[in-house]
């Protein structure tokens, strides 16, 4: 099981799942404590979903790294796209890429190359669906190959499943300028990685989850489903930025600019 199931299986938006579930399981033998945990339950879903907290801890991350102009980039430059929009099961089943709601990455790094004529476009990856042989890099190249990009000028970084080893593949597979293509929260976890590995990414942040804030207002806008996912995405990136730091994979657990 991945890193990414076990987060999906036990990370705090699921608490509510695992909450209820245990306080149904408990009633009987323990009504007092059954009633403890429906309560925490509750408390933690009217948190994530109504309250701006997911837009709070979202903010620090995605303003962290501001984009640079496409004038300000080198034209010759390695443009490092990492994986995690595309789903791979759909696009076996319906013969074509689909993708979910990061798909920015995707169109972001196909922009950069239109832009950037002499530049190479990379999607790092690595995830192979069960039982076939198709990769989320193929879901990726398909696509790029037919909005036009020359197969020549496509890179497959396909031997990682993380961000730190989507880092040391990049390293290992070029030596030009490396402009980093990632959803905004993402980026400092990936920068992070990205200069442990050795390099000096030129971050180009895609994919923003969070809208201007103009007044307290706009802190309670959103549906409860958006709340909830964006709480749940930001506390993963600062669970990560916590391990891989802890662990030795960063030099940083809050990169500079």
């Amino acid at each position: 099981m991945s890193n990414y199931e076990i987060w999906n299986l036990f990370g705090p938006i699921s608490w509510i799942f695992w909450l209820t579930l245990v306080s149904l399981l408990i009633f009987r033998s323990s009504p007092k404590w059954s009633r403890r945990l429906l309560a925490a339950a509750l408390g933690w879903f009217i948190i994530a979903g109504f309250s701006p907290l997911g837009l709070l801890l979202m903010k620090p991350l995605e303003n962290r790294f501001a984009g640079k102009s496409v004038a300000a980039l080198p034209s010759n430059a390695f443009i490092a796209v990492l994986g995690g929009a595309e789903r791979i099961g759909a696009s076996r089943m319906a013969q074509r890429s689909e993708y979910n709601a990061h798909a920015d990455r995707i169109i972001g790094g196909a922009e950069l190359a239109v832009a950037l004529p002499t530049s190479e476009l990379a999607i790092v990856g690595g995830v192979t669906y069960p039982g076939s042989t198709l990769r989320d890099v193929d879901v990726v190249q398909r696509t790029w190959l037919a909005l036009g990009i020359a197969p020549e000028r496509i890179r497959l970084v396909g031997a990682t499943k993380d961000t730190c080893t989507n880092a040391n593949g990049v390293a290992k597979a070029t030596r030009r300028p490396v402009i980093l293509v990632t959803s905004a929260f993402h980026m400092p976890r990936s920068v992070a990685c990205f200069q442990a590995a050795g390099l000096k990414p030129l971050p180009f942040p895609v994919d923003y989850e969070t809208p201007p804030i103009d007044g307290w207002r706009d802190l309670f806008r959103g549906n409860i489903l958006d709340n909830l996912d964006r709480t749940d995405l930001a506390i993963h990136e600062y669970v990560g930025l916590v391990v891989y730091r802890a662990t030795g994979r960063i030099d940083e657990i809050w990169p500079e600019p």
